[in-house]
């Protein structure tokens, strides 16, 4: 599935092997790629909490400035914000679906008690 994540369209993945420098890892951030992948492997909390994780290394990868240790906090801080406010409610609902659910959908309807709904094109349905 793809999000627009600070201006930039990113791929996140669900995958049963993820690997850095050839060690297992929760999930993995490729900038080159613009890509998060998730372990299939983790329960849902984690890959969830994995996610939100990758994100920040997303976010923090972008800004050009890096962080050192005058600016640490409120590089992290202003960065937080951007990463926070840049995923609206529909796109975490279709991110919520896919991790917990592995539902790969377009668009999700959230109910009034914030149950995401996905919404697909009727040539992804298989009949």
């Amino acid at each position: 599935m793809t999000i627009l994540l600070g201006g930039l369209l990113w791929r996140v993945r669900l995958d049963d092997e993820v690997k850095l420098d050839g060690e297992r890892v929760a999930g993995l951030c490729d900038h080159d790629r613009s890509t998060i992948t998730i372990s299939r492997r983790l329960p849902t909390e984690a890959r969830i909490r994995t996610f939100w994780h990758e994100v920040w290394h997303a976010v923090l990868g972008a800004d050009p400035r890096g962080l050192d240790a005058e600016r640490d906090e409120e590089t992290c801080a202003n960065l937080l914000g951007l990463g926070c406010t840049t995923i609206d409610p529909a796109t975490f609902a279709r991110i919520w679906l896919y991790l917990t659910r592995e539902i790969e959908c377009d668009h999700a309807l959230l109910t009034p008690g914030c149950h995401p709904i996905p919404v697909v094109r009727p040539s992804r349905l298989i009949v």
